[in-house]
This record gives C-alpha cells, structure tokens and sequence, in this order.
C-alpha cells in the first residue's frame, strides 16, 4: 500500500532529528487510513530494552487513544521480561488477557468488554518500536486489524 523507500529507524536505536518528523508524517498517513475504519486506536511506544526507559521519550505517537506513559509501564515491562501473555494488562479503561502469540505480535481480547462482539488489541513489538492497536469486533474484525498492523510494523522493520 505504500512504497516507500527510506531507511529504517528500526536499525538504529535512536532518531536523529532529521528522521522524527519523516516518521511522524508516515504515522499520520498510516494513522489516516486505519484508525476509525478498521481500528479504533493506534499508539506507538519507544521501545530500547538495554536502556532505562528514564532516559527516552516513551510514547511517540497515538491516534484514537488517550495514553499516558504510566499506564503503559507494565506493557513494556511484560515486553521486556517476557511475561507480557501470563497476566492481565490494561490499555485506557479495557483489561485484555493475550489469547495468541504470533512470531512479534501478541494478539489479546479484552475481557471487560460491553460490546456482544467483544474487542481486541494487537501489540507488535519491532526492534525499537512498540505498537499497540485497538479493535472492535471477532474475527473478522481481527484479521483486517491483523493486516492494518503489519503494513505499519513491515515499515518499521525494513531495512536499507
């Protein structure tokens, strides 16, 4: 969907300050085309394992979602340790319980839901980058947020 041929931020763990606003054009193109029609919410975190998180900008961009980098503590945590499928975690107001691990994706379904379909999140973990994305709907729903979730993480991952 996008041809794109730019170097990857996903090989270097820092931006330079050339590269931010290029990635955060490509965010709002992708976030234009995505969140509203088949996701409900988008965020993209910073995500450097070998480097406290004291010492970077944690969340890069988010479209659809309201969160604050302390509510997103115990995602990287569970990124960083492993344990992020073994317990519950909270994304805004929803709790969601991963239910399928799929190469870097870990696929969840919120378990307080009030909506007869149910929704779900997709957590990508790229080298980098955490994304995190929101849906509502089964299965569907979920394959199309599947394929909405890769075109960006493909991105992300290139390289030169």
């Amino acid at each position: 969907m996008y041809a794109l041929k730019t170097k990857s931020w996903a090989d270097t763990s820092e931006w330079s300050r050339g590269e931010r606003p290029r990635l955060h054009r490509i965010w709002d193109k992708w976030a234009a085309s995505s969140v509203g029609t088949k996701l409900t919410g988008a965020a993209l975190l910073n995500y450097l394992p070998d480097r406290p998180s004291r010492m970077y900008s944690l969340l890069v961009a988010q479209e659809g979602l309201s969160l604050q980098p302390p509510d997103l503590r115990p995602i990287v945590d569970g990124m960083k340790s492993k344990t992020l499928q073994n317990n519950y975690f909270w994304i805004g107001d929803g709790k969601y319980l991963v239910t399928t691990i799929r190469e870097n994706f870990f696929c969840a379904r919120r378990v307080n839901s009030a909506l007869h379909d149910g929704e779900g999140a997709i957590i990508a973990c790229i080298t980098g980058f955490i994304l995190i994305t929101t849906y509502e709907g089964s299965l569907g729903a979920a394959a199309k947020a599947m394929a909405v979730t890769s075109i960006l993480t493909d991105f992300l991952s290139q390289r030169n």
